[in-house]
Protein backbone atom coordinates (compact mmCIF):
# COMPACT_ATOMS: atom_id res chain seq x y z
CA UNK A 1 0.00 0.00 0.00
CA UNK A 2 1.05 3.75 -0.93
CA UNK A 3 0.08 6.66 1.12
CA UNK A 4 1.19 10.13 -0.97
CA UNK A 5 0.83 13.44 0.59
CA UNK A 6 2.80 16.69 -0.33
CA UNK A 7 4.98 18.19 1.95
CA UNK A 8 7.12 21.67 1.14
CA UNK A 9 5.48 21.50 -2.34
CA UNK A 10 7.12 17.63 -3.38
CA UNK A 11 5.34 14.69 -2.68
CA UNK A 12 6.35 11.99 -0.39
CA UNK A 13 5.48 8.84 -0.27
CA UNK A 14 5.66 5.93 2.32
CA UNK A 15 5.29 2.18 2.20
CA UNK A 16 5.56 -0.63 -0.58
CA UNK A 17 8.08 -2.17 -2.50
CA UNK A 18 8.48 0.76 -5.03
CA UNK A 19 8.29 3.57 -2.59
CA UNK A 20 11.75 4.45 -3.60
CA UNK A 21 11.67 4.57 -7.55
CA UNK A 22 8.24 5.90 -7.23
CA UNK A 23 9.16 8.60 -4.97
CA UNK A 24 11.87 9.97 -7.21
CA UNK A 25 9.81 9.92 -10.16
CA UNK A 26 7.05 11.95 -7.87
CA UNK A 27 9.59 14.44 -6.52
CA UNK A 28 10.72 14.76 -10.28
CA UNK A 29 6.94 15.25 -11.94
CA UNK A 30 6.48 18.10 -8.92
CA UNK A 31 9.61 19.49 -9.91
CA UNK A 32 8.82 19.28 -13.23
CA UNK A 33 6.04 21.30 -13.02
CA UNK A 34 7.17 24.18 -10.28
CA UNK A 35 9.64 24.74 -13.12
CA UNK A 36 7.00 25.04 -15.89
CA UNK A 37 5.08 27.62 -14.39
CA UNK A 38 5.28 31.19 -15.91
CA UNK A 39 6.17 34.25 -13.87
CA UNK A 40 4.73 37.50 -14.38
CA UNK A 41 6.74 40.65 -12.90
CA UNK A 42 3.98 42.62 -11.11
CA UNK A 43 3.24 46.31 -10.36
CA UNK A 44 1.41 47.39 -7.09
CA UNK A 45 -0.76 50.52 -7.52
CA UNK A 46 -1.90 52.10 -4.72
CA UNK A 47 -2.20 50.64 -0.89
CA UNK A 48 0.65 50.94 1.23
CA UNK A 49 3.86 52.91 -0.17
CA UNK A 50 6.31 50.49 1.36
CA UNK A 51 4.83 47.64 -0.73
CA UNK A 52 5.18 49.31 -4.13
CA UNK A 53 9.19 49.49 -3.70
CA UNK A 54 9.14 45.71 -3.47
CA UNK A 55 10.12 43.73 -6.74
CA UNK A 56 7.16 40.90 -6.98
CA UNK A 57 6.29 38.07 -9.29
CA UNK A 58 3.11 35.96 -9.29
CA UNK A 59 2.54 32.72 -11.82
CA UNK A 60 0.74 33.51 -14.74
CA UNK A 61 -2.82 31.81 -13.62
CA UNK A 62 -3.04 34.00 -10.38
CA UNK A 63 -3.93 37.08 -12.80
CA UNK A 64 -7.59 36.82 -12.72
CA UNK A 65 -7.25 36.26 -8.51
CA UNK A 66 -7.29 38.78 -5.82
CA UNK A 67 -3.45 39.26 -4.87
CA UNK A 68 -3.68 39.45 -0.96
CA UNK A 69 -0.51 40.79 1.05
CA UNK A 70 0.09 39.99 4.61
CA UNK A 71 1.18 43.61 5.59
CA UNK A 72 1.16 45.13 9.31
CA UNK A 73 -1.84 43.37 11.34
CA UNK A 74 -3.71 42.75 8.21
CA UNK A 75 -3.98 41.56 4.13
CA UNK A 76 -3.65 44.75 1.46
CA UNK A 77 -5.90 43.06 -1.59
CA UNK A 78 -4.97 43.79 -5.07
CA UNK A 79 -6.55 43.21 -8.49
CA UNK A 80 -5.14 42.82 -12.31
CA UNK A 81 -7.52 44.62 -14.42
CA UNK A 82 -5.37 43.66 -17.66
CA UNK A 83 -3.28 46.58 -17.57
CA UNK A 84 0.71 46.16 -18.17
CA UNK A 85 3.53 48.27 -18.19
CA UNK A 86 7.09 48.18 -18.83
CA UNK A 87 9.22 48.89 -15.83
CA UNK A 88 13.38 48.08 -16.45
CA UNK A 89 12.80 46.63 -19.84
CA UNK A 90 10.07 44.08 -19.01
CA UNK A 91 6.17 43.86 -19.27
CA UNK A 92 4.63 43.59 -15.32
CA UNK A 93 0.99 43.38 -14.61
CA UNK A 94 -0.45 46.55 -13.06
CA UNK A 95 -2.17 45.13 -9.72
CA UNK A 96 -4.61 48.07 -8.43
CA UNK A 97 -5.41 48.38 -4.63
CA UNK A 98 -8.95 47.34 -3.43
CA UNK A 99 -8.55 47.58 0.34
CA UNK A 100 -7.73 46.24 3.25
CA UNK A 101 -8.55 43.11 5.40
CA UNK A 102 -7.36 42.80 9.44
CA UNK A 103 -6.42 39.96 10.70
CA UNK A 104 -8.49 38.06 13.11
CA UNK A 105 -7.62 37.63 16.42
Amino acid sequence: MLITSREGGASVVAGGDRAPRFQAESIRREWEKTMSVTQVEVVLSGGPIDLSTTQRSVPEAALGQILKIRHGAGYEHFVHDGEYRTVNGYEAAVFRWTGRTKIAE
